[in-house]
Order: structure tokens, then C-alpha cells, then sequence
């Protein structure tokens, strides 16, 4: 399936409650996630208003940030979940996003947090558990933490929160997770990122389906901006029979400049060339205009 959002593409310097991108309200094919972060440049009045928004329109607001007490003040979390408490917001996870919600009478907040700051994650525990909130933390370099670090995930996933996979610095990750009986491999993109990962996510998932066969298999996001439209159907249509299926995407725009200028992309058209790109992907599949057709019917 074409996943209808766009994790950690941050969405900034507008006051929050002005971006209707980091919304979820009913079917949509891009939904960004406005950071909590210092360097997002969303200040805790502006987080604040989007909560209010959502509470008022019975929306979804997708939030991300990644090191508590690093990236973003533990202080400016606390506010969040008490604030959403405030308004009966209820927590949502991104697997609940991804899946499609129920159209019901109560808005919500989708919190997540990126990377492998275990320990910073696992100290705001006591937290998160006095406000009631459940967030979804995306996991990157798995194969580096400690015993106690995987313990203290195990426990996160006992108090109710999502565990995701975020990244792969194991090499054996994607069998291990099938075999033990694990609900989903994702990869996401990056370029000329400082640790390298990844700017390569198609390979990477037509690895991950050469040695699995059951697992679901998601990339989130696909910045669709970099790419040749017809060039990346056709990718996405062999990896699909490749997966038989099992692969998923949720297109993004990003959230780095840099990115844009390496591929001589315009940053300041961005939303509406991914609208443009994904309607145009959708109709090249439709038309046959490339083959093969994919696999999955009418499309991944």
C-alpha cells in the first residue's frame, strides 16, 4: 500500500496550528510531522496551539523528536503529554496511523521519537505513565545496545508504547526478526548524511525481501522529490514482485535543505511537486506507460 503519511518531515517556522500537513483527519497522501526538537524551531506556544487545534477539530497532530534532555528539553515533553491530557487527547501510534483510524468524536497526538537514545527514553518512563500517554519509538542500531538497553525496550513495550525499527546497523536484523516472530522491518532516506544512512532504501528493502518471506517491509519515508517519476515506478513495481507485495511506502518531502540542493531540487515547491509526483505515479501504473505492472493490484 501507498501509506498516506510522512514521518519526520519537519514542518516549521509557521505556527503549528497553521500547517494542516501535520494533521491526520480521513485519507490524505502526505502528512508531515512537525518537530519538537530545539533546531525545528517550533516553540513550545506553537506546539501548544496545534494541540489545541487538534482537541477542537478531533484531529491527529503527529509530533517527533529524538534525545529527551539532548535534542528537546524533558520539560517541553512534560508540557505536551500534560497539555494533551488537559484537552482528552487520546495517544496514538504511528502503526495506528499507518493502518487508517476509525473516524471517532476525540482528537489525538502521535508523539515519536528517533534514533537510539534508550536510556533518555526509558527515564521519562514514570512520566509517561502519570499522564497515560503511549508514544512510538523508532529504534535505529539495534545490534549496538547493551542487554539492559534491549530490557528496558521490552519493558517500554510492557507499559503500553510502540517499539518500531528505525534504521539497520545489524546484518543479520532482517531474519532475526522474522524468525522470532517480529511484525515489521522499516528503512528510512537520507543523504550525505554524517553516519551514512541511507540513501539507498530501495536496495536496502530488495535485500531484506531476498531474505525474508513473511515479515511486512516498509520504507518511510521515500523522499519522491529526488527521484525520476518513471524511473521510480518501475522500481517500485520490480520490488514489489520481488517482496510479492509485502513492501510499503510512506512518501515524504524531508526536512533537509542540503538534500534539495544535491538533487537541484526546489525547497520552496516541495509540497506541491510531491502532490504532483505521486499523482503521476499513480497514473504511469494505471496507463502501463512502464512495465512491468506491479504486483500488487492496482499498486503497492
Amino acid at each position: 500500500m501507498l501509506a498516506c503519511i510522512a514521518t519526520a518531515a519537519a514542518c516549521s517556522h509557521p505556527s503549528i496550528d497553521e500547517i494542516d500537513e501535520v494533521f491526520h483527519r480521513g485519507p490524505r497522501r502526505v502528512l508531515c510531522a512537525a518537530g519538537l526538537d530545539d533546531s525545528a524551531g517550533n516553540d513550545l506556544d506553537s506546539v501548544l496551539s496545534g494541540l489545541e487545534r487538534a482537541a477542537e477539530r478531533k484531529e491527529i497532530l503527529s509530533l517527533y523528536a529524538h534525545r529527551p534532555g539532548g535534542t528537546v528539553p524533558v520539560e517541553t515533553i512534560r508540557k505536551v503529554v500534560e497539555e494533551a491530557v488537559r484537552y482528552d487527547l487520546a495517544t496514538v501510534s504511528y502503526a495506528q496511523l499507518a493502518v487508517g483510524l476509525p473516524t471517532g468524536t476525540r482528537g489525538g497526538v502521535s508523539l515519536s521519537f528517533d534514533d537510539a537514545h534508550v536510556d533518555e527514553w526509558f527515564d521519562m518512563r514514570e512520566m509517561l505513565a502519570y499522564y497515560g500517554a503511549n508514544v512510538t519509538f523508532f529504534v535505529s542500531r539495534f545490534d549496538r545496545l547493551s542487554d539492559e538497553q534491549r530490557d528496558k525496550l521490552h519493558q517500554l513495550a510492557d507499559d503500553g508504547h510502540s517499539i518500531e525499527a528505525h534504521g539497520l546497523r545489524h546484518q543479520n536484523a532482517p531474519a532475526y526478526v522474522e524468525e522470532h516472530g517480529h511484525d515489521a522491518l522499516m528503512v528510512s532516506e537520507h543523504h550525505a548524511a554524517d553516519d551514512g544512512y541511507l540513501p539507498s532504501p530501495l536496495l536496502v528493502a530488495s535485500a531484506f525481501a531476498a531474505v525474508t518471506s513473511r515479515i511486512p517491509i516498509s520504507v518511510s519515508a521515500l523522499l519522491v522529490n529526488l527521484y525520476e517519476t518513471p524511473r521510480l515506478a518501475e522500481d517500485i513495481a520490480v520490488l514489489d514482485y520481488l517482496s510479492k507485495g509485502r513492501v510499503s511506502y510512506t512518501m515524504g518531502l524531508g526536512y533537509r535543505e542540503e538534500e534539495y540542493a544535491l538533487y537541484g531540487r526546489d525547497w520552496r515547491t516541495r509540497g506541491r511537486d510531491i502532490e504532483r509526483r505521486i499523482e503521476e505515479l499513480l497514473r504511469i501504473w494505471k496507463s502501463g506507460e512502464v512495465t512491468p505492472a506491479p504486483y500488487s493490484k492496482p499498486h503497492p
